[in-house]
């Protein structure tokens, strides 16, 4: 038996198209982000030492480290507006953790969400330190930079 509309195998085709096109779609998209997202953690890392420099300079001159971005002079967010910088220092003074904190569109880097650093270097983040950090592959072996 055959079908008598003449648009019925055209109207089968397209569903059948826009059936694939969404799979394809569903498994490249999480590729994709990944690829626009990851290059931006750079961002993050120089923010982050920008600021090292700056709390480097504030101890040099007031025997202490600074206690907000104000005092450093620096902005809270980076460059690219991707990241939020905060900045905690101990009662003292002598210690800091400095944090960049993935905002906007750049949240959806759930592997490196945040990135910090104390006076020593980059510290325990997220747990994808060294990936986040630019150190490791994605598998967590070779360093392709120094710390910091």
């Amino acid at each position: 038996m055959q079908d008598s509309s003449p648009g019925f195998p055209w109207l089968l085709r397209i569903l059948v198209g826009g059936a694939l096109f969404s799979v394809l779609m569903a498994l490249a998209l999480p590729v994709w982000q990944a690829s626009e997202l990851v290059p931006h953690r750079q961002a993050a890392r120089a923010g982050l030492k920008e600021l090292h420099a700056a709390q480097l300079r504030w101890l040099s001159v007031h025997g202490t480290f600074a206690d907000s971005l104000e005092r450093l002079g620096m902005p809270e967010l980076t460059a690219d507006g991707r990241y939020r910088l905060s900045v905690k220092r101990d009662e003292r003074g002598l210690a800091y953790n400095a944090r960049a904190r993935a905002v906007g569109i750049q949240a959806l880097d759930r592997e490196c969400m945040t990135l910090l650093l104390t006076e020593q270097g980059p510290a325990e983040g997220d747990g994808q330190d060294a990936l986040c950090w630019g150190m490791a592959d994605r598998s967590g072996a070779g360093r392709e930079g120094g710390r910091g």
